[in-house]
């Protein structure tokens, strides 16, 4: 089990142990637990999430159902044959390290996707401001949450389903126009191009103020704010189609903090798919 409530987990081995039936739903962030014979469920919550979270989380449900039900937006919003990304590569990276690489950050990217969608409202969007960015994450990606949900019979498991958000493609849509928006600035400058990573870019050098500039007018006409930083201790390492980065950030007035990232190579994993369809 994810959950590190002592009491849930408890109360979940005492049923188990007592050979009651019950139904127990698992998200993210919540556990409930209806028993058999008793009217209320008893519901469980992380520790880790503050009530601003789960504030922001309701506000954004209720703007997209508001808007979906109202707004008469096309099928496409709703196409599930959409694949957004939240990485990609130069093609054919090789390793390198360097002692300073640029990076463009893209501020509040998925709230601010939502907004320009028309997806969630100006107050949604500046309450979202107002909260940790940790709190702000999860409760965006709750668009595409999904519920576990056990079915126990006297102690014993009989049935398991999955119920996911009606809202998962929502969720899909907002990072494709993220998405969209980094290719664009790849464009500009593709020979430069490292990697990007949700909302981040990282280019091998700072463009030329040409291209600096057109990235930056085709950013606030998209209606997006960012910044820009040099990147610091920067090492790419590769292991078959894995990519690992490491790098340090320094941020004004505190420390330096460390990031580690890795992801599999879209380029390798399009090959090897292509390939696969002739061998199977």
């Amino acid at each position: 089990m994810r959950y590190y409530d002592k009491k849930a987990i408890a109360f979940f081995r005492y049923l188990k142990s007592t050979n009651q039936s019950f139904k127990m739903a698992v998200s993210n962030y919540t556990m409930s637990i209806e028993v058999d014979g008793i009217d209320q469920p008893y519901k469980f919550i992380k520790e880790s999430k503050t009530p601003k979270f789960f504030a922001a989380m309701r506000m954004i449900e209720k703007d997209v159902e508001f808007a979906v039900k109202t707004m008469g937006f096309s099928d496409h919003l709703l196409d599930e044959s959409i694949d957004p990304k939240f990485y990609t590569c130069a093609y054919n990276l090789v390793p390198f390290s360097a002692p300073e690489i640029f990076n463009i950050d893209l501020d509040s990217a998925y709230p601010t996707a939502l907004l320009q969608l028309g997806l969630i409202s100006k107050e949604t969007f500046q309450y979202l401001m107002t909260i940790p960015k940790i709190d702000r994450l999860a409760a965006v990606g709750c668009l595409a949450k999904s519920k576990n949900i056990y079915h126990y019979q006297n102690g014993k498991l009989e049935d398991f389903e999955t119920e996911t958000s009606q809202y998962k493609n929502i969720w899909r849509v907002m990072v494709n126009l993220v998405d969209k928006l980094l290719n664009e600035l790849i464009e500009i400058d593709p020979e430069n191009f490292v990697f990007y990573w949700v909302d981040g870019i990282f280019f091998r050098e700072q463009p030329s103020p040409e291209k600096l500039e057109q990235m930056k007018v085709y950013i606030e006409e998209t209606g997006f704010n960012f910044k820009h930083e040099k990147i610091e201790n920067f090492e790419l390492r590769r292991a078959g189609e894995k990519i690992f980065v490491e790098f340090d950030r320094a941020k004004p007035n505190k420390p330096s903090k460390h990031i580690e990232q890795s992801f599999a190579d879209p380029h390798f994993m399009g090959l090897r798919n292509y390939i696969s369809r002739f061998i199977n």
